[in-house]
């Protein structure tokens, strides 16, 4: 058991619109628990009065049934039911990603979310990241009716989602997390490793029955979330820094963009040498004192700060991160970014 808090990414830009999420879901979560009550209030004053005792124990026991049908019915009841996903009706399939069965599920979620939301709608921009996220939402709930006819509420598809486009824009950034087990403790692990493990643990449940339309629509949303990342990081619709690296540059798939303009220089190099003939060797005058330091600051602005790893790797970042935490590609080692 366990719960991530942060993860090791550099924001880009405020994630506002993540923000405005979490804040609704804990909202919506708040109304649905202050309806239920209203409602199972209703129910236990429209009851009639009794004198004898058989009556008041036939009541007793009506009111402890009318607890534990709130209770089994994921605590939604009322106006709020509506949005409960059982059919094919628009209201539960907009509705039920913004409601949980109970207090557990809504921190665990809310806790992802802002781990790997922050992360991921700071990437990926505030425009983008709600209609991605309502579109996910859709998406699982779909599943979810494709393999069960029970009903459902809860989060846990499209925050699926938003891990899944995490894991292809972030594979080897660090998961900040506590532990409840097999003792309380703080460690950071690599995320790709945790999702995997989630991953193949939503599969086994999935396949031994149970609650399987749950967990098909948890790994419907893992992979359509990671397959929309893999698309745009693909067609470049996500920018992928010369510091950072995505799951097609791990998997080999592309090239960092330093690397392919080296790979170009060096043939054009070539091509040179071919019409011209062998290079010569020529006397070149040592640099004077200061001199790399004079060709630097002549270097024009870019809006880039230019700065390497004691490695050897060179890296650039904007200007907006300066004085931020870093963490090399290469080495893993942990940086300042420079001032200037």
């Amino acid at each position: 058991m366990f719960v991530p808090y942060s993860v090791d990414a550099l924001l880009e830009r405020r994630p506002v619109v993540n923000w405005v999420v979490l804040g609704v879901v804990a909202l919506a979560f708040l109304l649905q628990v202050v309806t239920s009550e209203e409602q199972r209030a209703e129910a236990i004053t429209e009851e009639p009065i009794v004198d004898d005792e058989l009556g008041r124990l036939q009541l007793g026991k009506k009111r402890v049934d009318i607890a534990a049908q709130t209770a089994k019915r994921q605590a939604v009841t009322g106006p709020m039911k509506r949005f409960v996903l059982k059919d094919w009706g628009i209201g539960g399939l907009a509705g039920h990603m913004w409601l949980h069965p109970n207090v557990i599920r809504l921190i665990g979620n809310l806790f992802f979310l802002w781990a790997f939301g922050n992360a991921v709608c700071s990437k990926i921009g505030n425009k983008a990241y709600l209609p991605i996220y309502l579109a996910l939402g859709l998406l699982t709930g779909v599943i979810h009716l494709l393999f069960t006819d029970k009903a459902m509420v809860g989060a846990c598809g499209v925050v699926n989602g938003v891990v899944g486009m995490y894991i292809v824009i972030f594979p080897e950034n660090l998961m900040n997390c506590y532990f409840f087990l097999p003792r309380p403790m703080a460690a950071s692990i690599s995320g790709l490793w945790i999702v995997l493990l989630w991953f193949i643990f939503d599969i086994f449940e999935a396949v031994m029955g149970g609650q399987s339309g749950v967990y098909y629509a948890h790994i419907g949303g893992l992979v359509a979330g990671g397959a929309l990342a893999f698309l745009m990081v693909k067609k470049k619709w996500v920018v992928i820094e010369r510091d950072e690296r995505s799951l097609l540059h791990v998997l080999g798939l592309e090239k960092q963009e330093e690397l392919v303009k080296e790979e170009e220089g060096e043939k054009k190099e070539k091509k040179k040498e071919g019409e011209k003939g062998p290079k010569r060797f020529e006397l070149v005058e040592p640099a004077k004192p200061g001199a790399e330091k004079a060709k630097q600051q002549a270097r024009p602005d870019d809006g880039y700060i230019h700065f390497s790893c004691l490695c050897g790797r060179k890296m650039k970042v904007r200007k907006e991160h300066a004085g931020k935490d870093a963490r090399c590609p290469k080495c893993s080692a942990k940086l300042k970014i420079p001032i200037d």
